[in-house]
């Protein structure tokens, strides 16, 4: 379940990273006078927010954290 788990994060986050990296350039190839980058420039914000928020730290555990945990 935790490995299920662990591949349907790095999915959302390897899709979100793509996401970004394509309004980015989108965004890179306009004129920012035009109207429409605002809403451009939301998007790309709510996307690094989304990418950000599955992004988490490693927690390194030791022998004794993991029999805490999970005796037995």
């Amino acid at each position: 379940m935790i490995e299920k788990y662990r591949m349907t994060k790095e999915k959302r986050i390897e899709m979100y990273g793509n996401r970004l990296l394509a309004m980015q350039d989108e965004l890179a190839r306009r004129d920012l006078s035009e109207v429409p980058t605002n809403k451009l420039f939301d998007m790309t914000m709510k996307c690094s927010k989304a990418l950000e928020a599955e992004i988490s730290n490693p927690a390194f555990l030791t022998d004794e954290d993991i029999e805490t945990f999970m005796p037995g």
